[in-house]
């Protein structure tokens, strides 16, 4: 699945839910390619496994306590405000191998 398909899956299992949504679980290999299609050129790491695009508007998180819960995750966030800063929606995305 593509992330424009992923995306497009978060935003309608989204819908009248909580801010952050488990809504499906994907392979490694995919959930990386999204997370480099998700940030674009130019992304930098702003915290230990935290990865943010060049305008600040997307970020992906893999931290090691997301990838050594029960259930291993990562996320795919949006950010709000000049440059980012404050958080808007996040979508956890199983990791399935």
């Amino acid at each position: 699945m593509r992330l424009k398909e992923i995306m497009l899956q978060m935003v309608i299992t989204r819908e009248g839910r909580k801010h952050n949504e488990d809504f499906q679980s994907a392979r490694t290999d995919l959930i990386l390619a999204s997370a480099l299609q998700h940030l674009g050129e130019g992304y930098r790491e702003i915290d230990s496994g935290v990865y943010q695009s060049q305008d600040g508007k997307r970020q992906f998180r893999m931290t090691d306590k997301d990838l050594t819960a029960t259930k291993p995750h990562v996320h795919f966030e949006t950010t709000q405000g000049p440059n980012g800063g404050k958080r808007g929606k996040s979508y956890h995305v199983g990791i399935i191998d």
